[in-house]
């Protein structure tokens, strides 16, 4: 069965992140969740990037000194200010440090968080 597209009315566009020195893109590697009452939150790569080569936006943009963030939006994108910024995954971060999350992510016998992902208060990122 195709469905009629829904008509968009009211759209704007709002800058969320913009740099000429910073990549941020991929969002569907982190997804975009609305809370409702007008907060919004995306996560999506954050990263030094010169664009002056094919190869500073590439897929391998993952393995570079960058993060994964999550900005947030309390007033339904008009606004993503800075404090509400979580860094979700820093790809510079020492081995360990890494290394100890995934460790703690695979312990046998521990009991894992539930996640209830029917709530719409449920972000996941993978």
């Amino acid at each position: 069965m195709i469905r009629p597209s829904p008509k968009l009315r009211d759209l704007h566009h709002t800058k969320v992140c913009y740099s000429k020195e910073t990549y941020c893109g991929h969002i569907s590697q982190g997804g975009i969740y609305n809370f409702g009452n007008g907060e919004i939150a995306m996560i999506h790569t954050h990263a030094p990037c010169s664009y002056d080569t094919t190869d500073s936006v590439s897929h391998g943009i993952y393995g570079k000194p960058g993060v994964h963030l999550m900005q947030r939006s309390l007033n339904h994108g008009e606004t993503w200010p800075r404090e509400h910024n979580v860094v979700v995954w820093n790809n510079a971060a020492p081995q360990a440090d890494k290394d100890a999350v995934h460790q703690k992510a695979n312990e046998p016998g521990g009991e894992r968080e539930k996640i209830d992902l029917g709530s719409p208060d449920t972000a996941i990122w993978f």
